[in-house]
């Protein structure tokens, strides 16, 4: 009977469209403004049919329909949720427990997760996937046949492994604020070192070289200026900060293969 009422909505469904395109062919009845009263009529009929329908359902009809509602919803969160989706994870608490864990090391957004097939461990069923954290890339995944976290990895420093912490990306990852800050602090500091300061010409930003390992930002390069003699000489540098809650302080000046301080 419930099957007979659920295709009668789709016959209605069917003459709608065709009401749409036809109005003078497939709604004559309606003297004017056919298409408009096929909207309301399809309306109607659309919620008529579905309180019969709910009316001669029986309990357990009631319970089947239910559960397919709640199903496809449970399937439909975890085809938007990129973790769940990617890591064949079966339910949404398991891609939040992991998208929670990986903030702990800093991992805090995640835009984009691939697998590698070449990075798998067939031998133990483990999987490799590529995390893409906002402009940080180079960050890998590894997750047990069981679905938990057996690794995370930045290039090639572990941040955690068989269950222990051992690093924050943060430590290693120099923020755009922080290198903007290095390049022009840097430059500022060893013009305080030349004889003439105001010949300094610094090598272009993309001969610079930026790195960060354990929170301690490190900034090499060269600089052109004259020396006592008026002539044109080029020296290297190099300059480490200590980053770490954002203290942004110089902790080594190295001019010319000499320390500085």
């Amino acid at each position: 009977m419930n099957t007979f009422l659920e295709f009668i909505p789709s016959i209605i469904f069917i003459w709608f469209i065709l009401v749409l395109f036809k109005p003078a062919k497939f709604a004559p009845f309606f003297k004017s403004k056919p298409r408009l009263k096929s909207f309301g009529v399809f309306f109607v009929c659309a919620a008529l049919f579905s309180g019969i329908i709910n009316a001669t359902m029986t309990p357990e009809e009631k319970a089947q329909k239910e559960h397919e509602e709640q199903v496809k919803q449970q399937m439909n969160e975890l085809n938007r949720n990129q973790f769940a989706r990617t890591l064949e994870l079966s339910t949404t608490s398991q891609a939040n427990e992991i998208e929670n864990f990986l903030k702990t090391l800093g991992i805090s957004n995640v835009t984009e997760i691939k697998h590698d097939e070449t990075l798998d461990e067939p031998n133990t069923g483990i999987k490799c996937y590529r995390l893409t954290n906002g402009d940080t890339k180079n960050i890998f995944l590894y997750m047990n046949p069981n679905k938990t976290v057996q690794a995370v990895r930045y290039a090639s420093t572990n941040l955690y492994k068989d269950g222990q912490i051992l690093g924050n990306i943060t430590d290693l990852v120099l923020t755009n604020e922080e290198e903007q800050y290095m390049r022009i602090h840097s430059e500022k500091v060893i013009q305080g070192l030349l004889k003439a300061p105001s010949t300094a010409k610094f090598a272009d930003y993309s001969e610079y070289q930026v790195s960060k390992r354990d929170g301690i930002g490190t900034i090499s390069g060269y600089v052109d200026a004259q020396n006592s003699f008026g002539a044109m000489i080029r020296s290297t540098f190099t300059i480490h900060y200590n980053l770490k809650d954002n203290n942004k302080n110089v902790t080594s000046v190295i001019f010319d293969g000499k320390e500085i301080f």
